[in-house]
């Protein structure tokens, strides 16, 4: 069953999170080591907060999205090159993400 990989940066007053390191450094690097594991989409999103309450504050201020055909497929990534790919978070954050994932139920694009 294809799975996505979330993983979410706390808003968090002492975050600091240098986005052009992110993405200029470490994202190549994440698909590159990945990619031979079967990594099949990434995506980075900043959150805004709610689109329904401007204004309130918001728990989390960037989200990564990764999908992957099997929970194995990405199991297999990350006992390869995870531990690597853990330690460059520091170069690019002070803080580590909360990372979960969950089965693709449905999928449809416009």
């Amino acid at each position: 069953m294809p799975i996505t990989i979330t993983i979410l940066y706390a808003a968090e007053p002492d975050l600091k999170f240098d986005l052009d390191h992110f993405m200029d450094h470490h994202v190549p690097r994440v698909l590159k080591e990945f990619g031979p594991f079967g990594l099949k989409a990434f995506r980075v999103v900043q959150l805004r907060g709610s689109p329904f309450q401007p204004g309130t504050s918001q728990d989390f201020m960037f989200q990564i999205q990764q999908d992957w055909d099997t929970l194995a497929d990405f199991q297999r990534g990350s006992e390869a090159v995870g531990e690597e790919l853990g330690k460059h978070v520091a170069t690019f954050s002070n803080k580590y993400p909360l990372v979960m994932y969950g089965d693709i139920l449905k999928e449809h694009h416009l």
